[in-house]
């Protein structure tokens, strides 16, 4: 892989991240992200919550409110089966610490330690 100036030898199933000029050897947690799909897994490891919930409506459909706003800056992650949109749940919320519910058709994210 040349960037630049820079200039790396990539062996057949390595994976390398170049950003701008720098390069280096990803971390088993960007390899998952990035291509965990192709073997129908989905991983988002070490992401703030706000970007966790993206990736569940992404991948799940779902659509679930965080209505506390200071919530959104913990960190979170899953890496579950692309068919297992409740063990997604399950990984966020202890990740997160952060409780799933409804609140009448609205699925959200609370504060597991809240009295709510």
């Amino acid at each position: 892989m040349k960037s630049g100036k820079q200039s790396t030898p990539v062996a057949a199933n390595q994976t390398l991240l170049v950003d701008g000029n720098a390069q280096r050897a990803t971390t088993d947690d960007e390899r998952a992200e990035a291509f965990g799909w192709t073997d129908g897994r989905i991983a988002v490891a070490h992401k703030q919550l706000r970007d966790v919930v993206a990736q569940l409506a992404r991948w799940f459909n779902l659509d679930i409110k965080v209505p506390d706003l200071k919530l959104l800056d913990r960190e979170a992650g899953f890496n579950v089966s692309l068919d297992s949109s409740r063990t997604a749940i399950a990984q966020v919320e202890k990740s997160a610490n952060v409780k799933f519910a409804y609140e009448g058709e609205s699925k959200v994210f609370r504060d597991a330690m809240s009295k709510k």
